[in-house]
């Protein structure tokens, strides 16, 4: 394994084992939420992170991803960097302050809207300041926050929902303390308030930074739009009681999410000094190749056991969830293969190309969920969702593909995508779930037999170069 790869593996493993950790907890998470809040409170509370959300990229200007880009570049002081992001922060902030009042507006986020203003605020501030962990080298510290922020999460959710059965209140409070105190840690323990103390200010980097993330605000509001306008549409055409239904059958194609945003965290850093050293269109080949199987296979494998694992995960209100997932699931893979493009994107500097194709996708997804969701419910939510996410991971594969050759995974690769559409529309309709799924899962082993056998020398090999190394050492 080269020493490009072995950074990646690196930093993966690093990454894994904070959002591993913090993942399952939130995970197991679900049967509290399931069975001390109703559908519809559920609903609700989730519809009031979903505003926050699409308002963070405004206000942000997604200035973290600066953080990472501008972080990495040797010329350039770090601290300078923290400190222009800090600026846009406080910029931000204010914004937001301002706002917030125009909620009243939303009967239904009326109640929480300086639940929506906190968590703004101190989601910019945490998103900066972890980026900033890896930017400095900290992965390890970073993984460690990480898991701090769900252990947070977890105790705040279980002393204000099953102690004092605050309900929205408590579930809203729980997430805004977890990133506050994620954020009073970054700043104190990870060198934060040094490093700012350190900085001098530089107008130009500002400049630069700011028209970097600006393409980037289309960006992230695409992806909300992807990720998100569905729920605002069945919260307006089928209520909160579906929204919270809906909500719970996400959680399990957020498994297969917490796969690729670990690759993507290890995968951001590695494609930026790749491609600004050798450019080994190679090294990218590969990746994609070894990537899309470990995902493919989660996602195959989930399919399996979604109906089983809901049976015992939530509440029974939320059972009929499982119908939901395959296709959700389907979603979710090709929101993976676009995030390995979006990270190509960002080290070619062609935000704008992330742009375009997100904001396409976009627009798929909202006339699909206009058009499906008054005749199909929420399996046509779920169905539009899937079909944006693969018009915009297969855009972005046939624009980036002009700059670097994928040629040799791409057959393999379009086989197990028909092979995981089929086993996901057969669960979908309830026909021969397991039957079908066994077959998919051999099939899919069989196409992908040449990767597991390299997987396989690859791990043989460096098996016996530990075991020589060992030898000389003795």
């Amino acid at each position: 394994m080269n020493k490009k790869f072995k950074e990646l593996v690196g930093n993966t493993l690093i990454f894994a084992l904070g959002s591993l950790g913090s993942k399952l907890i939130v995970f197991l998470l679900v049967p509290l939420y399931t069975n001390l809040m109703t559908p519809s409170e559920y609903g609700t509370a989730e519809l009031v992170f979903t505003i926050a959300q699409m308002l963070f990229p405004f206000v942000s200007v997604v200035i973290f991803e600066s953080v990472l880009r501008y972080g990495l570049k040797n010329e350039l002081r770090k601290e300078d960097v923290l400190l222009c992001a800090f600026v846009v922060i406080l910029f931000g902030s204010v914004l937001t302050v301002l706002f917030t009042p125009l909620f009243r507006f939303y009967p239904a986020v009326s109640n929480w809207k300086w639940y929506i203003c906190a968590y703004v605020v101190a989601y910019m501030v945490t998103s900066v300041e972890l980026v900033y962990l890896k930017v400095r080298d900290k992965n390890k510290l970073f993984a460690l926050f990480s898991v701090l922020q769900t252990l947070i999460l977890a105790s705040a959710n279980i002393l204000f929902l099953a102690v004092y059965k605050k309900g929205i209140e408590g579930y809203l409070l729980s997430n805004v303390l977890s990133h506050v105190g994620t954020a009073v840690l970054c700043a104190l323990f990870g060198g934060v308030v040094k490093d700012l103390f350190h900085a001098r200010f530089s107008p130009a980097l500002l400049r630069q930074m700011t028209l970097y993330s600006l393409p980037l605000i289309v960006n992230n509001i695409s992806w909300w739009l992807i990720h998100s306008a569905d729920k605002i549409m069945i919260e307006w055409r089928l209520g909160e009681s579906e929204l919270g239904v809906y909500t719970v059958a996400t959680k399990i194609p957020a498994l297969v999410n917490i796969a690729a945003q670990i690759f993507s965290q290890a995968w951001g850093i590695s494609s930026i000094k790749e491609y600004d050293s050798s450019n080994d269109a190679s090294f990218f080949s590969s990746t994609f190749k070894y990537y899309t199987f470990l995902v493919f296979l989660a996602c195959i494998l989930g399919i399996t056991a979604v109906k089983p694992l809901l049976r015992i995960y939530v509440g029974k209100e939320y059972f009929e969830a499982w119908k939901l997932v395959p296709l959700l699931l389907v979603g979710a893979i090709f929101s993976a293969v676009s995030a390995y493009f979006s990270r190509l994107y960002s080290a070619m500097h062609k935000n704008k190309n992330v742009m375009f194709t997100t904001l396409l996708a976009a627009a798929v997804n909202i006339a699909g969920n206009f058009f499906f969701i008054g005749t199909a419910g929420t399996y046509g939510a779920a169905a539009a969702t899937a079909v944006a996410y693969a018009v915009m991971a297969h855009i972005q594969m046939a624009d980036v593909s002009r700059f670097l050759k994928f040629d040799k995974a791409l057959p393999r690769y379009f086989l197990s995508c028909s092979l995981i559409v089929g086993q996901a529309i057969a669960a979908t309709l309830d026909w021969h779930i397991y039957i079908v799924s066994a077959t998919a899962i051999i099939a899919f082993l069989w196409v992908n037999s040449p990767v597991i056998r390299d997987v396989i020398c690859g791990l043989k090999k460096r098996g016996k170069s530990a075991g020589k190394n060992t030898d000389n050492r003795d």
